[in-house]
């Protein structure tokens, strides 16, 4: 009985030991920043209902797919800037693809909103903005 045991975890301890999760045949996948192009956002917001942003951007080519809106808060300020995610593939078919997704928010308090939206990295360094003012009514 104890050999049939030790049998079964040299068993396991093999199989588990010659997996192998890097397969170089697959496409590897990345994650970009990609900026905002344009944005129409309705003005007022409506307290505590969601109201939907469009975010307008271009993706670099076919092999990148919207992932997710990057929102960081500061008191009553949000800076919004759209990450991708792309496949590493010499398959893609280059050039400016203009995309747009919807970012839902719900204003959780009355007073104005200032929305940050990235547009850009200027020669410094420095994060360029498209900057908007919303107010939120009852």
């Amino acid at each position: 009985m104890k050999i049939k045991f030790i049998a079964l975890l040299a068993f396991i301890a093999l199989g588990i030991s010659s997996c192998d999760i890097g397969d170089d045949d697959q496409p590897r996948v990345f994650y970009s920043t990609l900026f905002i192009t344009d944005v129409e956002i309705p003005d007022p917001f409506v307290f505590g209902e969601v109201n939907e942003i469009i975010v307008r951007y271009n993706n670099p080519s076919d092999c990148y797919r919207f992932d997710q809106f990057a929102v960081n808060y500061d008191l009553n300020i949000r800076e919004v800037a759209v990450i991708s995610s792309y496949i590493d593939s010499e398959n893609c078919v280059e050039g400016d693809i203009p995309t747009e997704q919807v970012l839902r928010f719900r204003p959780t308090s009355n007073g104005t909103i200032v929305f940050k939206f990235l547009t850009g990295i200027d020669e410094n360094g420095v994060k360029e903005f498209l900057e908007i003012e919303v107010e939120v009514q009852e």
